[in-house]
């Protein structure tokens, strides 16, 4: 069933459940979902992603394969929307279109190594911050540690319900030179399909940071184990595209960037002694530049035979509204 988008979001009757057995949740707007459209406005979502630059959303590249391959089906206007629902009015807060995505230029579809991409975004595109990521090697301390994983994928293996933003918090298995694995066998809360490209997060004193993007589940999305290409072994070719900052790092370069109060009244207010003379001095009205606009990645992707935590086959129907669609763009490689 395809949708037919607007900003206000699809009107269909909003799907039921959670991401496999998690909750949902209109927080964390850097995570967006990525979401195909014809030139009449007929679309559907297939995956997920997370704004880590004022021009930059990061996703899986499994997720820009499947942006070429929706652009060659007839897809061409590749949106990256922010709220929390397709389903309902008022749901999709923002909506960008993507101007070029690229796959990391070792990615291996047989294996997902080094499954990560960029999809760039016109400058001030959304009006929230940039998701912080993580710069610090993981090791065995991490392991058993909860990370919040956010995607806006269904919430069971055969499920249609992919469209709206979920999360559940998932202790770290394990790790490698490629992939942070996830697995929680007590409550089998877990990703899937749609959640391809989205987040894993990890919380700090000064707020969360994005410490890999979902990629896979091995096995069943009930039970099964998930894998997500790590951040902190990509930071060089993500910043081929954009900066990229740690939590601690944006607190900091914020706090440099405050400016004194310069708007303290004169010190000398006497009236003029000539009554005439009212032309007392202008008190300047300082206003900072307020808004650091940001946006990141996303991604957009297919089953392949891990169970790769994309979109299912079945679509959504929506309306693009009077948004102005753009040409099909040509993928990148760097």
């Amino acid at each position: 069933m395809l949708t037919l988008l607007t900003l206000t979001g699809l009107f269909t009757p909003a799907q039921a459940a959670s991401i496999v057995h998690g909750d949902e949740t209109s927080s964390l707007p850097q995570v967006v979902v990525l979401y195909a459209a014809d030139a009449d406005g007929y679309g559907y979502d297939f995956c997920s992603g997370t704004l880590i630059g004022p021009q930059v959303v990061v996703t899986a590249a499994h997720c820009v394969a499947a942006m070429e391959e929706n652009v060659d089906a007839g897809m061409p206007n590749l949106w990256v929307l922010s709220g929390d629902s397709i389903y309902v009015e008022n749901g999709v807060s923002e909506a960008v279109l993507a101007t070029a995505w690229t796959a990391h230029p070792q990615y291996n579809d047989n294996t997902l190594t080094h499954d990560i991409g960029v999809i760039e975004l016109p400058a001030s595109a959304f009006s929230f911050d940039v998701m912080p990521v993580n710069k610090t090697a993981l090791n065995n301390v991490h392991i058993g540690r909860e990370y919040r994983y956010v995607g806006w994928g269904i919430t069971s293996d055969n499920a249609e319900d992919s469209g709206i933003k979920r999360f559940a918090d998932i202790p770290m298995y394990d790790f490698d030179s490629y992939f942070q694995y996830g697995a929680d066998f007590d409550d089998g809360q877990n990703v899937c399909s749609g959640d391809s490209g989205g987040a894993v997060l990890e919380f700090h004193d000064l707020g969360w940071e994005l410490s890999a993007v979902n990629s896979f589940v091995q096995g069943s999305c009930v039970d099964g184990i998930t894998g997500g290409t790590r951040i902190d072994t990509h930071l060089a070719w993500l910043e081929q595209f954009t900066p990229v900052w740690s939590a601690e790092e944006l607190a900091a370069e914020q706090d440099d960037t405050e400016e004194p109060d310069d708007t303290e009244e004169p010190d000398d207010t006497e009236t003029p002694d000539d009554p005439e003379d009212t032309n007392l001095p202008d008190d300047p009205d300082d206003r900072d530049d307020a808004d650091d606009v940001l946006d990141e990645d996303q991604d957009g992707g297919h089953r392949i035979h891990w169970s790769c935590a994309t979109a299912p086959p079945s679509v959504f129907w929506g309306a693009l509204g009077s948004l102005t669609l753009f040409a099909r763009r040509r993928k990148t490689v760097r």
